[in-house]
């Protein structure tokens, strides 16, 4: 189990509620993130390798992406930060009747997994909620646990939200791209692509999102990258 430290991203508080009201995993606005269209622009290109691969869904939260990879035939590790997210994960594997697929209460900035392990990892909606250093830790980690010419598939919003009003009221530093309440960071595009080169990793596929809900006019981007 984790220790009791608060930390900024540490979405434990919400899980907890979401629990309470009978939900399956993470919701905003009574929505969840659009995992089909994750799912589809990660296997359209054909860069993914076969199912009986062995897959990380890093921040994996109640567990819906890590089954849908699960009951497509993949080895699933599935972790998060959050022990009520992991609980909700382990209760919707069980429900769905799989076996191959595994869930941990870990810290992605300091994971107890096999190095050179990992064929394929997502991190979807993971690297906005880092912010500073921790941002380039948690990637050289991802690049830590992939094989040698591993993939990693990314999603984060990209940039400052076009509504003005919004910028103002999250109290967006225009510089930093951190919020006021020091919990996500609206990095733009290039500082994005620039700590995945210092990660060790090359683009092979981008595709934008459509907005998250909860951030009206924002952008979401995807990636699929390559371990050097």
């Amino acid at each position: 189990m984790l220790d009791s430290r608060k930390v900024y991203y540490d979405h434990e508080p919400g899980y907890k509620k979401l629990a309470e009201k009978g939900e399956k995993g993470w919701r905003v606005n009574g929505k969840s993130c659009n995992f089909k269209v994750c799912w589809n622009l990660a296997f359209a290109p054909g860069f993914l390798p076969k199912p009986k691969a062995r897959v990380l869904d890093f921040g994996c939260g109640g567990g819906e992406f890590s089954i849908m990879l699960a009951k497509k035939g993949y080895d699933v590790i599935g972790t998060d930060f959050s022990a009520t997210a992991i609980k909700l994960a382990k209760q919707n594997a069980q429900r769905a009747g799989l076996k191959n697929v595994r869930f941990y209460c870990q810290d992605a900035l300091k994971p107890k997994l096999r190095q050179n392990f990992f064929q394929v990892i997502f991190s979807l909606n993971v690297l906005h909620c880092l912010i500073g250093k921790d941002r380039m830790t948690y990637l050289r980690n991802n690049g830590s646990l992939l094989k040698k010419r591993g993939l990693l598939v990314i999603t984060s919003m990209v940039g400052l939200p076009k509504d003005r009003k919004l910028v103002k009221e999250l109290g967006i530093n225009k510089r930093t791209g951190i919020d006021k309440y020091h919990s996500r960071c609206f990095a733009s595009a290039k500082q994005i692509l620039s700590e995945f080169k210092r990660a060790g990793f090359k683009t092979i596929f981008f595709a934008r999102m459509e907005a998250r809900d909860s951030f009206p006019g924002d952008e979401d981007y995807f990636w699929i990258l390559e371990k050097k």
